[in-house]
């Protein structure tokens, strides 16, 4: 009897510790997934930003061109 006791707590034991490296696969799983898109989330972030301030830069550039190019002519 107790043998059958001993044997049922290490079949639960090994479920427990099946169950515990799935879970811990599964984690990373999501850890790994939430890192590449924190990646590309984050890429795609600065790209929008650098590419408001270049067309901002842009058009300050072409301003101040032409606000030159007024003066040059009015000399």
């Amino acid at each position: 009897m107790g043998d059958d006791i001993s044997t049922r707590v290490q079949k639960e034991i090994a479920q427990l510790q099946q169950g515990t490296e799935k879970l811990r696969s599964e984690m990373e799983a999501m850890e790994n997934q939430l890192r590449a898109e924190f990646r590309t989330d984050l890429q795609s972030g600065l790209d929008a930003g650098l590419a408001k301030i270049s067309s901002k830069l842009k058009l300050t550039l072409a301003g101040l061109f032409q606000q030159r190019e007024v003066y040059s002519q009015a000399s």
